[in-house]
């Protein structure tokens, strides 16, 4: 008897893991972003990007066509330069409070088929403007 008890609370339990996890909420990164960019070759550098999210479609000042898991926050772009023939790309992760993001990626110029044999290494750090953003649904939903 004691056993089908511990069974039925382990079986209880797992039911009221599952379904808080269910409930936490979902990142939406949508809003102004100021992200600053960093390489070897050519120091920092701060743009300001307008970020767009849709599920899991993202669409920022680098890429229209990027994706987000809303529940991690990890994100993915590329960008096809095409006098290169590739892609640049930057990944990484909206932190939870959705005040945040780290990224990394891989650029290239572009500008002659000298430059894309020089793939430039980028990391970026992300900080939300939210006091620029009063729309509804920004954050947390």
């Amino acid at each position: 008897m004691r056993s089908a008890a511990v069974a039925v609370l382990a079986v209880l339990v797992r039911a009221i893991l599952v379904d808080c996890g269910g409930a936490m909420a979902d990142i939406d990164a949508s809003g102004p972003w100021r992200v600053d960019a960093c390489s070897v070759e050519f120091g920092c550098s701060t743009v300001f990007e307008q970020w767009t999210q849709n599920g899991t479609s993202l669409s920022t000042g680098f890429s229209p066509d990027g994706t987000i898991d809303p529940m991690t926050g990890q994100f993915n772009e590329a960008v096809f330069v095409p006098i290169c023939g590739t892609f640049s790309t930057r990944s990484g992760t909206v932190a939870p409070d959705v005040l945040t993001f780290a990224a990394s990626g891989i650029t290239y110029l572009g500008g002659s088929p000298t430059l894309c044999a020089q793939p430039i290494s980028v990391f970026l750090l992300g900080h939300a403007l939210r006091d620029w953003y009063a729309g509804a649904g920004r954050g947390m939903r």
